[in-house]
């Protein structure tokens, strides 16, 4: 059974924030995110708005190319080694 608390973090709305922290932080436009992954720049808009569910190609995409866990993505989970 899946917890409150991950259902919580598993809003379109939640991962949304996930996403704009994550362009952020590289210094992205969201253009140049949706082109990088090579996805329409309206489907990385959608996401990022929390108008849409991330879909599992894309996370996994972000996870090959910016390294970040899909723990994060989806969940918001940090891991510290």
């Amino acid at each position: 059974m899946i917890t409150e608390s991950a259902i919580d973090a598993m809003r379109p709305e939640r991962i949304a924030r996930r996403l704009t922290i994550l362009r952020v932080a590289f210094g992205k436009k969201k253009s140049e995110m949706a082109d990088e992954l090579g996805i329409e720049r309206t489907y990385w808009s959608r996401f990022e708005l929390g108008q849409r569910p991330i879909s599992t190609n894309v996370a996994v995409a972000l996870h090959e190319k910016y390294g970040v866990t899909l723990d994060w993505i989806i969940l918001g989970r940090v891991q510290y080694l």
